[in-house]
């Protein structure tokens, strides 16, 4: 098995030096991680091990098993290695253009079946995973996309899947 030089954080020998010098063993952190400093302290993942000090897998993913684990910082990292600041769970931010549609069913297709005709009713809304909705409002009243990112930062996909706010759903125009 390969044993590499470099990890995430920089060289892995510079990385094992200051994780040791803050009294942690660089033998119990994943290579990939992950480490972050937090205030004065270091948040790291630890493998863990059995009776006979073997690292075993997590039956539930088959990956090595781990737990987070704390430890002061006491010697901050070389320049050659960079730690990122511990990062709290932030909110996401995907936002999704409905479409106001009506359903009638459709006439007898002639053997007892029949279809259900839709339309749009003009109207919508934006929702964001965040919260946020618009409330049903006009199409044309609705919020653009980039009007949305100042209050939703790292909005994913809108303007992928918007390209034009007037087409919702289908992508049929929303004309009354």
């Amino acid at each position: 098995m390969a044993n590499p030089s470099q990890t995430p954080y920089g060289p892995r020998d510079a990385v094992a030096d200051w994780l040791r010098a803050n009294g942690i063993d660089p033998g119990d952190v994943p290579i990939e991680g992950p480490i972050a400093i937090k205030d004065d302290s270091i948040q790291y993942a630890a493998l863990l091990r059995d009776e006979a000090g073997h690292v075993y897998a997590d039956p539930a993913t088959g990956d090595a098993a781990c737990e987070q684990r704390t430890a002061p910082l006491t010697v901050q990292p070389p320049t050659n290695v960079q730690v990122p600041p511990y990062a709290d769970w932030a909110t996401d931010h995907y936002i999704s253009y409905l479409a106001q549609t009506q359903s009638r069913p459709g006439p007898d297709a002639g053997d007892g079946t029949w279809w259900m005709e839709r339309r749009t009713t003009g109207k919508g809304m934006v929702v964001c995973s965040c919260g946020y909705a618009s409330g049903l409002a006009s199409i044309d009243e609705l919020p653009t996309p980039q009007s949305l990112e100042a209050d939703h930062p790292g909005m994913t996909n809108v303007l992928d899947q918007v390209a034009n706010p007037a087409l919702i759903g289908d992508g049929a125009p929303l004309a009354p």
